[in-house]
């Protein structure tokens, strides 16, 4: 390096230590695993030489309060100061320093500091990196600009890190991209480490699992009047194996092959052999009386307390297990009730020895408030109980893994959200197609590694030979023209109100809800009522008692923005607006109510039974009201249907014969309930995520159906909906190449998966395409 460069490096390493009063940048606190802010803290004491021990620990004390009172919020970013001397270079000189110190290994990462070795070989692929690097790959680092990227390229090559650093100190941001580097150099180590570590477990359970699989020994305290199919012995088999093995674990088979009855036997043979502790079983409230009703039937000597109802209840519950210091050995409650302060602190009073999620990829995000609320509650082990391992990506499944593995990740990684943010951006940072595509594959390949000795996974196709065929089908529904001619004012709008090059995810949304309305049913939107109906109706409002302290310009604006049900569901509710009720008929005036005129007939004339489920509320109202147009015998079950009337709900309908159709909202009626009378199954809308459908119809296609199943997917034709039909087919794909390739079957070779941006960049990004393939296919006609 010449002497010129050597000398005004040094004078820059000077000049960035006399900025050390200032106060710590928090961006240079994103540290690698080892560091802390007490380690920053003591160097920059020890620089000074005015610091002392125990201010330092204060008030790294205070900083991780502040932390842990406020886990998602980000701390504020202080301008950054370009005389101070980078963590890159403190690090470095630090390194250097140590190697004088006595006994230290070459190899050793001391104190969390990388050793020479591995500082050395970082510095050489962070050259070759800098030297050879497309700008896109550059910009596209964090902190990375058009222009470092262009100062970049004009400086190159560089001989030397030295040279390097020097060269880019001299640009804004030159230090933190040199940094951010590294740091995900040293993040893919901790990955990998992480890998290697599962892939370790992985032959030890494999191996042990075929010892033990075989044994057909059930728990006594289980009722003799039911059997357990060779599938959930061998199920109960592996959670009795894990636990001897001290292994969090989650039991990921297909919707409908009785998870909750593995788990029932699983608690019974835990009380058999006197395990000491109690199960909190934490389950969506929708599956509630479910979980009741197959504790009682599968093992009635568990002792079970249920910990729900209203606010005065739950402090009466708690009141009253204060006083009588209640033992249990199975605490059943809701994740709304897990995640509230008041309510927490009844686990206290008892030694929980598992944590059971039911329908645990609702956790499918560890930066989330839920997810940090849940991890917290303290216990020996965790089981998840998923049909879905996989959602939408595979940052969703790590996250998962992250909950059950949380030892082994925290042995590596002192930020999970780093490492995920990381892991993110990899995908991104690759440009050319066939690398793209070989980067896919191999994230493939560490999501088997991660799930492979934590899961337990079967598929219907796999164990259930006698289960009734189920087919699927999806329908291409015309629009009714009225519909036509909305859609494209719709999509006019959207047009309009949107940059077209880059439009913002909220206006992505709202048009495409817009859309999405208009091909379900025209009185979604607003086309009957007029401006001056609305005024009208408005001043009718004011008479009311709800609406007398209302101006009525302002009444009657409001209205407009509502669509044509909603303004009839609140002119049916006073007699002075009762004249501005819509005809009933209307209800029945779409393209998918006029295919649920045939083919509700025909399953009519069968003597079989439908389930219907819709995503939205509103689309459920009109549903109602077409079925009493149409004289058809119906239920209903949504959001909004108190928890402990939904099971006399689902016992209705499977008991009754008379009744015909259950219509029911995706997500509340499409976990952990069993409607096995009914085997034929439309789906209305379809969801954004394909395994909110799966999950609904697997309500009926599962264990107790005698019948064949058919599903059929409505999807409006040349609407956004087949863009969504779409998307959901390649993360289906997805799902299957991660589980079913993960036990060794044959994998599908063109599954792809969404590149790694962050969640909020991919829906947006689907979102443009799905908009812009909406407007070319209505150009074209």
């Amino acid at each position: 390096m010449p002497k010129q460069d050597t000398e005004e490096l040094r004078r820059r390493r000077l000049s960035e230590s006399s900025s050390d009063e200032q106060e710590l940048d928090m961006a240079s606190l994103q540290l690698e695993p080892g560091h802390n802010l007490r380690n920053v803290q003591k160097k920059k004491a020890v620089a000074k030489g005015v610091a002392k021990k125990h201010k330092v620990e204060s008030s790294e004390d205070e900083e991780e309060l502040e932390e842990a009172d406020h886990p998602n919020v980000a701390k504020p970013r202080r301008k950054q100061d370009h005389g101070k001397r980078s963590k890159l270079t403190e690090d470095r000189l630090t390194d250097e320093e140590s190697l004088h110190s006595e006994g230290e290994d070459f190899e050793a990462v001391e104190d969390g500091k990388p050793s020479k070795k591995r500082m050395k070989k970082e510095h050489e692929d962070c050259l070759h990196f800098f030297n050879t690097a497309k700008a896109n790959d550059l910009t596209e680092l964090p902190r990375g600009t058009k222009e470092l990227a262009k100062f970049v390229i004009d400086n190159r090559p560089f001989g030397n890190f030295d040279q390097l650093e020097l060269k880019l100190s001299r640009e804004r941001g030159g230090y933190a991209v040199i940094e951010s580097y590294i740091e995900d150099l040293r993040k893919r180590g901790i990955l990998k480490r992480i890998l290697d570590c599962c892939d370790v477990d992985s032959a030890n359970v494999e191996k042990d699992f075929e010892q033990v699989k075989h044994d057909d020994t059930l728990p006594a305290l289980l009722t003799k009047d039911y059997h357990l199919h060779r599938y959930q012995q061998e199920g109960l088999n592996w959670l009795i194996m894990m636990h001897k093995k001290k292994l969090n674990c989650i039991l990921a088979d297909e919707m409908g092959l009785g998870k909750t009855i593995q788990i029932i036997a699983f608690c019974a043979w835990l009380k058999e052999k006197g395990v000491k502790g109690t199960q909190l079983i934490i389950v969506p409230s929708s599956t509630m009386e479910n979980w009741m009703a197959e504790l009682e039937r599968w093992c009635p000597a568990l002792k079970v307390l249920v910990y729900y109802g209203s606010q005065d209840e739950r402090y009466q519950i708690r009141a009253s297990m204060k006083k009588k210091k209640t033992k249990a050995d199975i605490i059943l409650t809701t994740y709304n009730m897990s995640t509230k302060p008041a309510d927490r602190k009844i686990y206290q009073q008892f030694e929980i020895n598992y944590v059971i999620y039911d329908e645990g990829h609702m956790l499918k995000n560890c930066g989330s408030l839920r997810f940090q609320q849940l991890i917290t509650i303290k216990s020996k082990r965790k089981i998840l109980l998923t049909g879905t391992p996989l959602q939408n990506n595979l940052i969703e499944l790590i996250s998962l893994m992250y909950f059950v593995m949380k030892d082994v990740f925290d042995k590596y990684c002192d930020d999970m959200n780093h490492l995920l943010s990381h892991f993110k951006q990899q995908g991104g940072r690759v440009n050319d197609a066939a690398e793209k595509a070989l980067y896919r594959r191999d994230r493939i390949d560490q999501a088997r590694s991660i799930l492979e000795p934590y899961v337990l996974r079967r598929l219907k196709i796999q164990v259930l030979s006698e289960l009734p065929k189920k087919t699927e089908q999806t329908v291409a529904i015309e629009m009714t023209d009225h519909q036509v001619m909305l859609y494209n004012y719709q999509l006019e709008l959207a047009r309009e109100s949107q940059d077209v090059d880059r439009p913002k995810l909220r206006d992505l949304y709202t048009g495409m809800m817009r859309l999405r309305q208009a091909a379900n049913h025209p009185l979604m939107t607003r086309s009957v009522y007029n401006d001056d109906e609305c005024v009208k109706i408005a001043q009718q409002l004011i008479k009311e008692r709800p609406y007398e302290k209302k101006n009525p310009d302002h009444l009657a604006e409001d209205l407009t923005c509502l669509s044509d049900f909603q303004i009839h569901k609140i002119c049916a509710k006073f007699a002075s607006t009762k004249q501005f009720l819509l005809d009933s008929e209307l209800s029945v005036c779409s393209g998918k109510c006029a295919y649920l005129d045939k083919e509700l007939a025909r399953i009519k004339g069968m003597g079989e039974k439908v389930l219907i489920f819709s995503q939205f509320t509103e689309m459920l109202d009109i549903l109602q009201l077409y079925m009493e147009v149409r004289g058809h015998t119906f239920l209903r079950l949504d959001g909004s249907t108190p928890v402990l009337t939904r099971q006399h709900l689902i016992n209705e309908y499977n008991n009754d014969d008379s009744m015909f159709v259950f219509l029911l909202s995706t997500r509340a009626g499409g976990l952990g309930i069993n409607l096995t009378a009914a085997n034929h199954i439309i789906i209305h809308d379809i969801d954004f995520n394909p395994y909110n459908d799966k999950q609904a119809e697997d309500r009926c296609h599962r264990l107790g159906q005698k019948k064949p199943v058919q599903v059929m997917r409505l999807v409006a034709k040349d609407s956004v909906e087949e863009g969504m039909e779409r998307l959901a087919k390649r993360k289906l794909d997805l799902e299957r190449e991660v589980t079913i390739a993960a036990r060794g079957a044959p994998a599908a070779a063109d599954a792809e998966e969404t590149e790694g941006h962050s969640e909020e960049e991919e829906d947006a990004n689907e979102l443009r395409r799905i908009m812009t393939q909406a407007r070319a296919v209505r150009r074209r006609k």
